[in-house]
């Protein structure tokens, strides 16, 4: 899963692609407004990825699922984004005051 901001600055986006290509199309397809953007994009091949470099508009705490292709359709890679300004990923809760467990009673019966 890839992890990208609010900003209207450009992000990369780093990933492992099947073929490697000089301009790719990009649907990306947000979940909560089930709606798709599609757009066009340089990349460029670095240490084994491909990276596309782009202005997102992006909602906070959104999942937007995204594919690549080259120019002729072929599929070259197929992700995920969370949208988060949160930069302490590793105690990051996406559910934090959304869940609640039933903690009643703890009983045991013995028989």
């Amino acid at each position: 899963m890839h992890i990208l901001h609010t900003t209207a600055v450009n992000q990369t986006i780093a990933f492992i692609p099947r073929a490697y290509v000089g301009i790719v199309n990009v649907d990306l397809y947000d979940t909560n407004r089930k709606s798709t953007i599609s757009f066009s994009a340089s990349t460029i091949a670095e240490d084994g990825y491909l990276k596309i470099t782009n202005s997102y508009s992006l909602e906070e705490g959104n999942f937007y699922h995204f594919n690549v292709y080259d120019l002729i359709n072929n599929l070259l890679y197929r992700g995920q984004i969370f949208c988060t300004d949160q930069n302490d990923y590793k105690n990051y809760d996406m559910n934090i005051s959304r869940y609640t467990t039933n903690n009643d009673k703890d009983t045991i019966i013995i028989i």
